[in-house]
């Protein structure tokens, strides 16, 4: 699945033409999407209908976080930033719900070279503070092993 798209990611890459998205959040309250597929790698590709004409426009538009990285539509203008791509993020941004996005525990786990690899409890020593102890040259840490019950460590 793509990222999920949100407000921020609309008005950012529309930032320099504020009326297309106005236009497409009236295509899109128009009922003018179409269709919709929400592929991985954060592609999306729908149809939206042309205003005035009985025409439909393949829409396809590329995000990357929270960046539109790539966008193109069959319409006059979609070269350039059209109301068509703005309809169907806002349909992306509306219709599609955070739980569509693949679970984070899904993913591969990776382990982390800071992680500390588990120890029996019988190998545990505690480090408590104790300002009279001289061990380690004065610095009042003791260290000592914790007393366990044996029937514990073989739970």
């Amino acid at each position: 699945m793509a990222e999920p798209v949100n407000l921020f990611t609309i008005t950012s890459f529309f930032s320099e033409s504020p009326y297309r998205d106005k236009k497409g959040l009236n295509a899109f309250n128009s009922n003018r999407v179409i269709s919709v597929a929400v592929y991985s790698g954060g592609i999306i590709r729908g149809r939206v209908q042309a205003s005035m004409k009985k025409r439909i426009y393949k829409v396809e538009v590329h995000v990357e976080g929270q960046s539109v990285t790539h966008s193109t539509c069959e319409c006059p203008i979609g070269r350039d930033k059209c109301h068509h791509m703005a309809a169907l993020l806002i349909w992306v941004e509306k219709n599609v719900s955070r739980t569509d996005v693949e679970c984070l525990w899904k993913r591969a786990n990776t382990p982390k070279s800071d992680e500390i690899a588990a120890k029996r409890v019988s190998e545990i020593h505690i480090r408590s503070w104790n300002q009279n102890t001289s061990h380690y040259g004065g610095q009042g840490i003791l260290v000592t092993t914790w007393p366990i019950y044996r029937d514990v460590v073989d739970f």
